[in-house]
């Protein structure tokens, strides 16, 4: 294709992703702010204390730069991303109990959540709520999103963060982040904020640092956060480890009704949406409707007070729209209501410790001098076939134990990594 013919659309790219940054994202270590944390003290550099800043006032470039540095994999960046999240983790919980919005006792992690007795969908009483949106590749996710995304900062005056999560490639480690493409309407709303993140790997339909994403959405004060998976198959259901409702969108003729009744995603999902139920479509999506409705019949309920709903839409006409979205309000009210939510976010929570705890340990294993010399010792009995790799992770295992056995060795990066957790001395 001729340069002519593309020059628009190079010029258009260049407008949408565009970021003009200000200031340089590598922080200047040597000059370090303390910050009062809760029980803790953090020291902040200049430029992630105005970062952060940024973020609680919800302006949307500090709130970009902000998950850049929360995704990036150099070791002064993570120890600044740390610092980042506590603080702005901490802030958000102290402004909403001053407030009168959070009944004192609440954990951190409910920090987001409003305890007025209002319903989702009125600007008068809105409480941030995380809803996942998953489904195959081609059901129409990023459309839906859009249609639903426009709908809420229109008609019902909330603020709406999406979270499009873009498969990263096998060999080359990239990712095209083409979601956002699809959101050209809601990505130029001043209410909205769309944001696309790798997988960069990870499996499970979700990337690395999504929960920490969605944290500084809520900590931005959005309303809404949206996050769409990757395309799924049927296992993928970490999706739900970092939403408070999962929403599964499915295409028409997907299969029959034993489709429905399969393990995995079906069984974590609280509404099911069978889009692009217009033209020809339109009553092989009624019959899919059906088929899952009856299959739902011989699902074991999530929790015993709500069962899931099958709804139909059209994402491209934006028909239905408000339907779905009155299925997400009344699916939020029973979750809070009968306390579904509060217990789903201290299990999420210890999901995602332990998921970092394991994130933490493998990347301290592969930076270790010791195990890089241990796996090419034992490449040649691997390939001999003498030696399995589940043994040879046993063997590596032990050394990496036996060299964090000395203090200045394993306590250094634990200390300056878990500096925002300890005490003060004023306590």
């Amino acid at each position: 294709m001729h340069y002519s013919t593309m020059r628009p659309i190079f010029l258009w790219m260049k407008k949408i992703y565009a970021r003009p940054l200000t200031k340089p994202l590598t922080p200047i270590r040597s000059a370090t702010v303390e910050c009062s944390v809760g029980f803790s003290t953090c020291s902040m550099t200049p430029e992630t204390r105005q970062l952060a800043e940024g973020v609680l006032r919800g302006n949307r470039l500090a709130l970009s730069r902000a998950i850049t540095l929360i995704e990036s994999t150099k070791e002064s960046h993570r120890l600044d991303a740390e610092a980042l999240l506590d603080h702005v983790v901490y802030e958000r919980s102290r402004r909403v109990r001053e407030k009168g919005r959070l009944k004192p006792g609440n954990s951190t992690s409910n920090a987001a959540c409003v305890a007025d007795e209002g319903r989702i969908g009125t600007s008068e009483n809105v409480r941030p709520l995380r809803v996942g949106i998953a489904g195959p590749p081609g059901a129409g996710k990023s459309t839906f999103i859009e249609a639903l995304g426009k709908y809420l900062t229109d008609s019902k005056k909330l603020r709406v963060a999406v979270i499009a999560v873009d498969p990263s490639s096998s060999r080359s480690g990239g990712s095209i982040l083409g979601d956002k493409t699809r959101m050209y309407e809601l990505a130029k709303d001043p209410k909205a904020f769309v944001r696309a993140c790798p997988t960069s790997g990870v499996l499970g339909g979700v990337a690395r640092y999504t929960n920490d994403v969605v944290l500084l959405c809520q900590a931005a004060s959005f309303d809404i956060v949206f996050i769409e998976s990757v395309g799924l198959g049927q296992s993928e259901t970490i999706i739900d480890q970092a939403s408070d409702m999962l929403l599964l969108l499915v295409p028409p003729a997907g299969g029959d009704e034993l489709q429905g009744v399969k393990k995995g995603i079906m069984e974590v999902a609280d509404v099911i949406v069978v889009n692009k139920a217009d033209g020809h479509l339109l009553t092989a999506a009624q019959h899919t409707a059906a088929a899952y409705q009856h299959a739902l019949c011989f699902q074991r309920r999530k929790w015993d007070a709500w069962m899931p709903s099958v709804t139909l839409c059209s994402a491209l006409e934006r028909h239905r729209i408000a339907d779905v979205w009155e299925q997400v309000c009344s699916c939020s009210d029973v979750f809070r209501r009968s306390g579904y939510l509060r217990l789903k976010r201290q299990n999420q929570d210890k999901y995602w410790v332990w998921n970092s705890l394991e994130d933490i340990l493998v990347r301290r294993a592969r930076t270790s001098s010791k195990i890089k010399a241990g796996v090419e010792r034992m490449e040649k009995e691997l390939g001999k076939g003498t030696l399995t790799p589940r043994s040879a992770a046993e063997i590596l295992l032990a050394d990496f134990f036996e060299e964090q056995k000395s203090p200045t060795k394993s306590m250094a990066p634990f200390q300056q990594s878990t500096s925002c957790f300890r005490p003060s001395s004023s306590d």
